[in-house]
């Protein structure tokens, strides 16, 4: 006879099972200030999978976050693919390769581009995927003003490998072994639930 998991319930999966977010998906990851957890619901329970460092905005999380603020937004968002400077790695996501043409528009005055991935053979105002081959040789993004998109809300936020800084101009940034276990583990249908302070967790 097999040997019975037991789960227990710590006080973040508590949490976890009280949100809307819950209800969507059986696998969220949870940025608390500078940690970063990855839970996955196993028959009914929430279970811890992974705990880690990371870092996060330079100017900390808003809840009204607004283009070039350097904050990181407070709330809770669908991962929407990966991306990356590999050839396609080990991922069940949808994964898109950096080309030289690859650009995240932040372009206030194109609302048909403005927060989404472009291809593009001239300069385009957006971040030239391709020019941050540390921070993205692995990286995803969330969905953070996706759905409606709203121009100068805030674009280009993503889960992605640490540079050299201490922060990040809005996303969050781990190790890369930690971000190689992600894109291991991450499914589609998952979400990220991004706060300050677990009590703002709901």
């Amino acid at each position: 006879m097999g040997q019975i998991e037991i789960i227990k319930k710590d006080d973040l999966s508590m949490k976890i099972e009280k949100t809307k977010t819950a209800k969507k998906t059986n696998q969220i990851i949870v940025v608390i200030k500078n940690k970063i957890y990855l839970y996955n619901k196993v028959e009914g329970f929430w279970k811890k999978e992974m705990e880690s460092d990371c870092i996060y905005g330079k100017n900390g999380f808003s809840k009204n976050r607004i283009e070039g603020d350097r904050t990181t937004p407070i709330g809770s968002f669908e991962i929407l693919y990966a991306f990356g400077t590999e050839e396609k790695p080990n991922t069940q996501l949808e994964y898109r390769k950096i080309l030289k043409t690859s650009y995240f528009s932040y372009d206030t005055s194109k609302e048909e581009e403005y927060n989404k991935w472009i291809e593009s053979q001239i300069k385009i105002e957006g971040e030239h995927l391709i020019d941050y081959p540390k921070q993205y040789h692995y990286a995803m993004v969330i969905g953070f003003n996706n759905n409606p998109i709203v121009v100068g809300k805030g674009s280009s936020i993503f889960l992605h490998v640490k540079g050299r800084k201490k922060y990040t101009e809005g996303c969050i940034a781990v190790d890369e072994d930690v971000m190689i276990y992600l894109f291991e583990k991450v499914r589609k249908g998952a979400y990220i639930i991004m706060v300050e302070d677990i009590k703002d967790i709901d």
